[in-house]
């Protein structure tokens, strides 16, 4: 069995409030970018 993901958003752990208040639907400034976070999706 293979399992997918697929996201337009690379930043899934931001707040989902910040996102909808600046309209940034498929993207966010690189300032949110948290690489504790981004190392672990990767793992």
């Amino acid at each position: 069995m293979q399992v997918a993901h697929f996201t337009e958003r690379p930043v899934r752990y931001l707040d989902e409030d910040h996102v909808l208040r600046n309209r940034a639907y498929f993207a966010v400034s690189n300032s949110h970018f948290d690489r504790e976070k981004a190392a672990d999706d990767y793992n």
